[in-house]
């Protein structure tokens, strides 16, 4: 399919490298990179690129990070890549995946995440080390797996049964006198040899929340010795997806973990979508890990406030996909296409960028196949071919990735979602405005911030509206998803803010400054502007003239 605007049909011709017979394994290689898994290769180590100078090095760092980021912008691959190292300078490692525990209720999440820190963590003892302190951990650490295996076989709270009893015995005689009255008196005597023999039963209920209490103070100890016995004297947690715990228990999990890791030198790295991470409560007494005080937050987001580092990072990493077949990203992508296909993205998503590359080359070789054999020897994907495999695209984040990610809020997050696309549409334009302080302190302005995190709006800049009204009030830019302004004009011409200040200004319009009651306004204009058009009653009155 030939690319629209600048983008001419003579750039399929003019140094295109993609044969037909390259697709498949270029297709190959792609999805092989798709999506990171726990027994990553080494040529994914290799090719790995930093979204940021320094953010390995400062991830290494001992202390707790939280790292953020929306979905497909390399979390995940981040984590693994830290993993290696920290193996391979001789740090212990716990990896957990969390959503192999979704699902999973409160404290039962947390027995289960212990019990893959433990795992990940264990002594390694040789067969020689019968006595000493290693057997002595060994045995410590079988006992608290123990215990966590049976709290969670166990119910809720279970039922101990409490006795006391005890024998008093008495020698020789005495005598007791109470005066109870000044005219009388009282004496009891106890005879040489007497007994006396009580019993107290009762019942005491414990939770698993109590029970895990109990045992923190030994979990704590044993993850210390096991630290004081590595050359590296430290130990790193890496727990991914976070966010698969329910938001309102992950303040509970967080404050159980770092309760035990508190002075053990074992550090925590959290990783998650940002929207739905909830580190920590302020309430009396806090819970969880205050960020800034206890734990440490790095933001992986590059959107399309930064086009051009965005572009750089996404095309260096699907070149070091391709290295094998020798091609480079002119071989692939036009140039136009090469800035669409990051606006589809929303900036430095590299999941969702693989994907379109993806769907792409299957729209593109179906279009230059019908051609002859001559002009389908050789193609590049176009601007055209990119839209439509955003528009393809644009279900799946509605439906699989919103309900997966908002899982408990995705019916009000898919009506915000709609009412912003509403609102767009009305004014004509794929890019929306949001006061700034409407987005952190209304619940509408958390949904946009969520959906922000989804994908399906992409922040751009901050900006003032370019109206007297509007002086000194902060807004924030975002662009609708491409898809959705794909399934209005396929063509449509997309202001391209990155190029230069001037660009940049064209969004600064105060009309599309979006508000949840905008159909209520839109139709007060209306009524406005239709009784201005009817006639008074002095040009319709003949009597008075």
């Amino acid at each position: 399919m030939y690319q629209s605007e600048a983008d001419l049909p003579e750039s399929r011709s003019r140094s295109a490298q993609i044969g037909v017979d390259d697709v498949g394994q270029i297709k190959k290689v792609l999805t092989a990179a798709y999506r990171t898994t726990e027994g990553v290769s080494d040529a994914v180590i290799q090719r790995f690129i930093e979204p940021r100078v320094g953010l390995l090095d400062q991830l290494m760092a001992e202390a707790h990070h939280l790292i953020e980021g929306r979905r497909g912008t390399g979390k995940s691959t981040i984590l693994q890549v830290l993993r290696r190292q920290a193996l391979e300078e001789g740090i212990p490692v716990a990896f957990v995946d969390m959503e192999k525990h979704k699902h999973r209720k409160y404290p039962d999440v947390l027995v289960e995440l212990l019990i893959d820190v433990l795992n990940g963590l264990q002594p390694q003892v040789p067969r020689w080390a019968i006595f000493g302190n290693r057997r002595s951990a060994r045995r410590e650490f079988d006992k608290i797996i123990r215990a966590l295996r049976q709290i969670l076989e166990d119910p809720d709270a279970i039922s101990r049964a409490m006795m006391r009893a005890a024998d008093r015995k008495t020698s020789g005689a005495g005598s007791v006198k109470a005066a109870i009255n000044p005219n009388i008196g009282l004496d009891a005597s106890v005879g040489r040899g007497s007994s006396r023999s009580w019993a107290e039963e009762g019942s005491v209920e414990f939770t698993k929340i109590e029970r895990l209490r109990d045992l923190a103070p030994r979990l704590s100890g044993l993850l210390a010795r096991l630290v004081s016995e590595t050359t590296a004297q430290r130990s790193i947690i890496f727990v991914d997806d976070f966010y698969y715990i329910n938001t309102a228990d992950q303040p509970y999990v967080l404050d159980y973990l770092h309760q035990v890791c508190k002075g053990t030198s074992v550090w925590i790295k959290i990783c998650g979508v940002g929207s739905r991470l909830k580190p920590y409560i302020d309430s009396n007494p806090p819970v969880g890990m205050e960020p800034g005080n206890d734990i440490f937050r790095l933001g992986l987001d590059v959107t399309l406030e930064n086009f051009v580092t965005a572009k750089r990072f996404l095309e260096r990493v699907v070149e070091g996909i391709l290295a094998p077949l020798d091609f480079k990203i002119t071989d692939i992508l036009s140039e136009i296409a090469r800035e669409r296909i990051i606006l589809a993205s929303g900036g430095a998503v590299a999941r969702d960028y693989i994907n379109l590359i993806d769907d792409a080359l299957d729209i593109a070789l179906q279009q230059v196949q019908k051609k002859n054999q001559e002009e389908a020897a050789r193609f590049r994907i176009g601007t055209e071919d990119i839209m439509q495999a955003a528009r393809n695209r644009l279900n799946k984040k509605e439906e699989e990735d919103l309900t997966i990610d908002a899982r408990e809020n995705h019916n009000a997050l898919r009506a915000r979602w709609q009412h912003i696309q509403k609102f767009a549409r009305s004014n004509e334009t794929q890019f929306v405005l949001f006061r700034q302080e409407e987005l952190s302190e209304t619940a509408w302005g958390a949904e946009v911030q969520q959906l922000q995190n989804l994908r399906l709006l992409h922040r751009i800049t901050t900006a003032v509206p370019n109206t007297a009204t509007w002086r000194g009030v902060k807004t924030v830019v975002v662009m609708i998803d491409l898809a959705s302004v794909a399934r209005q004009r396929l063509n449509q011409v997309i202001t391209p803010f990155w190029k230069n200040q001037a660009e940049m200004d064209k969004l600064r319009r105060a009309e599309w400054v979006y508000s949840p009651d905008f159909e209520e306004s839109m139709e007060e204009k209306l009524i406005k502007k239709s009784a201005k058009k009817l006639p008074t009653k002095e040009a319709t009155d003949p009597t008075l003239f």
